[in-house]
């Protein structure tokens, strides 16, 4: 059977193309590696989900677990996480910081919707076992011994036992269980970022993208941020890596753990990428 010339051109171009998109991949992940990592993290098995992949034969791949803080300050009876992806610093001052544009003319219903199709890139800093974490635990033991101390001067009172074991079970996930990265701030100047935060063990940068959401908790409705995503979460294992790494686990079960050291680098694309894998 013969071919249509058309055939093998076709052929020759879409092999062509794939060739082509796969020189660009690898020279991105090159020029993201060129020089010191602007960030190093050594990062624990809290900080890291296992995802096995369809792609490279059921290749690994690992997901950073990133925080949110929900208010500077937490409620005595409340955990202080969000996991909503809507930090309490991301408000409207921030907003306009960033050249987020509020038009307050607009009508409530009509500025929700418009604020919500609105996705704007920056900047945002996620920090590693720094003071946000260690702020939250200081609160967390507060709490818990708030709700001890209730608990047993009123040892009959279902109400408060059971908010002493809640308060109890919350500190032992933070101190054990929850991860230690945050998302702490946001901006659109690398540079300025960069001064404000200089650790560069315990600060990284990396690109993501908000939006704006009404908060209509209280008398006065206000225009808080969200972000929308963060650019790239999801790290490929290498081979050599895999069997330290090994299967995933169950974040909310703190036994399954399997204590691990991960250096994870971020480069000039703000991308990250494995360094070394330690075993205790």
């Amino acid at each position: 059977m013969i071919r249509p010339a058309w055939v093998g051109r076709t052929l020759f171009i879409g092999a062509g193309i794939v060739a082509f998109a796969n020189v660009v991949a690898l020279g991105g992940v090159a020029y993201n590696r060129v020089g010191a990592p602007d960030s190093e993290l050594r990062l624990s098995e809290r900080e890291l989900d296992r995802v096995w992949t369809e792609k490279e034969n059921n290749g690994l791949s690992l997901t950073l677990r990133v925080q949110y803080v929900q208010d500077s300050q937490a409620d005595s009876g409340a955990t202080p996480l969000n996991h909503y992806s809507r930090p309490y610093w991301l408000n409207d001052a921030k907003l306009k910081e960033m050249g987020f544009p509020v038009p307050a003319s607009l009508p409530r219903d009509t500025l929700r919707g418009w604020s919500r199709s609105l996705r704007r890139e920056a900047l945002f800093v996620l920090e590693f076992d720094g003071p946000t974490y260690h702020r939250l635990l200081d609160q967390s033991r507060d709490t818990a011994r708030i709700w001890d101390s209730a608990s047993a001067a009123h040892p009959k009172d279902a109400a408060a036992t059971g908010a002493a074991l809640r308060a109890r079970t919350t500190l032992e996930h933070l101190e054990r269980g929850e991860s230690r990265l945050f998302v702490v701030d946001a901006g659109r100047d690398a540079a300025a970022l960069r001064a404000r935060y200089p650790d560069r063990g315990r600060y990284a940068i990396v690109w993501g993208r908000y939006s704006g959401w009404i908060d209509e908790v209280g008398k006065a409705p206000r225009l808080m941020g969200e972000i929308r995503d963060l650019d790239p979460l999801e790290i490929n294992v290498p081979h050599r890596f895999r069997g330290a790494i090994g299967a995933s686990q169950n974040p909310g079960d703190l036994a399954s753990f399997r204590p691990m050291t991960v250096t994870v680098a971020f480069g000039k694309r703000r991308e990250p990428w494995i360094v070394s894998v330690e075993k205790p």
